[in-house]
């Protein structure tokens, strides 16, 4: 090989880990809002915006295991007729925020609460397949705000 050779591939691979590294820190909005509603199977309104999101890379790519994302009432109103409403959600929600760190909704905030759930399954790179629950959870607040949480997990 020679030495051009060698600059260009090491110049290749460089960028190939920069643009990795690009997706994982700065992943566009669109596309986070679109894998949203591609796995909720909910048809997430586009002008409700996402207040909180985590994600990590697994050998399946970019997963998401966790968005807030922030409705109006006329949002939330057409959004709501999806999910199962009950106060005994409540304790669920509780597991989920110690499970994934999440501190910034009080439990005895919410006013009402609505769950509905899938499970998945996916084959990564490998060949190697796994399942993924997927919880959707729409809240409303004591003080008539209303939130909408996908937890991937």
């Amino acid at each position: 090989m020679t030495m051009k050779k060698i600059v260009r591939t090491t110049a290749l691979i460089i960028i190939i880990i920069l643009a990795f590294l690009l997706a994982y820190f700065f992943e566009p909005l669109f596309l986070r809002r679109s894998y949203i509603e591609r796995v909720t199977t909910l048809e997430i309104p586009r002008t409700a915006p996402i207040v909180e999101y985590q994600f990590g890379i697994t050998s399946f790519g970019i997963q998401s295991f966790f968005a807030k994302l922030e409705l109006s009432q006329e949002e939330h109103a057409a959004l709501k007729r999806y999910f199962i409403v009950s106060e005994e959600y409540l304790e669920d929600f509780r597991r989920m925020k110690q499970d994934f760190g999440y501190t910034s909704i009080n439990v005895d905030d919410i006013a009402e609460i609505g769950w509905i759930d899938r499970l998945t399954r996916r084959m990564s790179i490998s060949l190697v397949g796994t399942s993924w629950w997927i919880q959707s959870i729409i809240i409303t607040t004591n003080e008539g705000e209303h939130f909408l949480y996908v937890f991937y997990h």
